[in-house]
């Protein structure tokens, strides 16, 4: 395959501790995550932010299952048996459709330089790695940490392969993306990103549609470094989440209906994504 091109601009999505969890039951909900992981990897998205659509532990705990069967998805297949125990949470996790990213190659894809590797022992010089090859890769550094996992960049000589660890920055092509809990209220966690210098999309059924404001849109994110989009739940909207109402205006840079003339009372999470995202693609690029 071609590798895909990382964004010039990197972009989130921003999700809440409900999401998908009308679904009748948990293998639908499992599968409903895995469209996330899905359209978030197909859209080359860098972060996805959770965040909790009401401080309580009800939602505490959704965010942490919700999380738990991201970083599953998004972690390669080799690497899985180190990384998950049994649990209740990944138990349908067979009905997830591969994401296929560079981050998951396939054993035989040995000329892929970039590999994700889990430490698996200590050696004289150095450590071996479990990176997914034929066989161990060796890392001559001493600073690794036992069964911790390390982002590589890998050769072949005489048989053998050896790799360095290297910042996920300097891969120059899309890996997967990155996963953050916020264990934070809307308001909150728009502040964060905020701080971080994100523009923030948010997208709403009363927002202003995207037919009339795509022109505004480009030339105002032209000069910005990242974006950011952000979701409500399944049955709150992001007018109804915030509770700073009065100044709902002022957590967002915009707020847009990208689906305008819907033909459905209710647009699920997971099909407004794909929707949402599949815009942008044609429009950043």
């Amino acid at each position: 395959m071609g590798y895909p091109k990382k964004r010039k601009k990197p972009l989130a999505v921003v999700i809440p501790s409900s999401y998908a969890t009308q679904s009748k039951n948990n293998q639908i909900y499992t599968f409903r995550v895995g469209l996330l992981a899905r359209a978030c990897s197909i859209f080359r998205v860098d972060k996805i932010f959770i965040y909790l659509i009401e401080d309580s532990l009800k939602e505490r705990k959704n965010a942490r299952k919700l999380v738990n069967i991201l970083k599953y998805i998004q972690t390669p297949q080799y690497l899985r048996k180190y990384l998950f125990k049994k649990s209740k949470n990944l138990i349908d996790v067979g009905v997830v459709p591969p994401l296929g990213v560079p981050a998951h190659p396939k054993r035989d894809e040995t000329k892929l330089k970039f590999r994700f590797g889990y430490v698996i022992r200590s050696e004289d010089n150095g450590f071996s790695l479990d990176a997914g090859l034929s066989k161990y890769v060796f890392v001559k550094e001493r600073s690794l940490k036992m069964h911790e996992l390390y982002l590589l960049k890998i050769t072949r000589k005489k048989g053998r392969y050896f790799g360095r660890v290297v910042a996920p920055q300097s891969v120059p092509y899309y890996l997967v993306y990155d996963i953050h809990l916020r264990n934070e209220i809307l308001d909150e966690a728009l502040s964060y990103l905020k701080s971080k210098k994100y523009y923030i999309i948010g997208t709403s059924r009363h927002g202003k549609s995207i037919v009339e404001m795509q022109s505004i849109l480009l030339n105002q994110i032209k000069d910005q470094r990242k974006i950011a989009i952000v979701f409500g739940g399944p049955k709150l909207g992001i007018f109804d989440i915030i509770t700073d109402t009065e100044n709902i205006s002022s957590y967002f840079d915009i707020i847009l209906n990208f689906i305008p003339k819907q033909g459905v009372r209710i647009v699920h999470a997971d099909e407004a994504i794909f929707s949402v995202l599949s815009i942008l693609n044609v429009l950043l690029e």
